[in-house]
């Protein structure tokens, strides 16, 4: 009996302290300066520049996904190591050729 009730005493205690530090914070940030509006403060940025910075961005995701998606294709295709598949392909486009010339090019060598 004695001893429920020195435990319901303490865990009122410790709910009492919590509240206490749960309203000092309180206080404190009410007591913070206003801020001035977002809108004022935020630099003005031309959405002209932004979508054509973002389609630039697309674009060449775009390209290096296509490269991988072919590089992948001739992987499995000729069954060689997709770093070697790589490595042709590049050579193959940086010399003007079709890559699926310089992977014949390749194989007959």
């Amino acid at each position: 009996m004695i001893q429920r009730v020195l435990v319901r005493g303490a865990a009122l205690g410790v709910a009492a302290l919590a509240l206490t530090g749960l309203g000092a914070i309180a206080t404190m940030l009410s007591d913070a300066p206003e801020r001035a509006d977002a809108n004022a403060a935020a630099p003005t940025v031309d959405s002209t520049s932004v979508l054509a910075t973002m389609e630039g961005e697309l674009a060449a995701t775009r390209g290096e996904l296509d490269r991988a998606h072919r590089i992948l294709e001739f992987s499995g295709r000729y069954r060689i190591p997709a770093d070697l598949a790589a490595r042709i392909y590049d050579h193959a486009t940086e010399a003007g050729l079709p890559a699926a010339l310089g992977f014949q090019l390749v194989k007959i060598e």
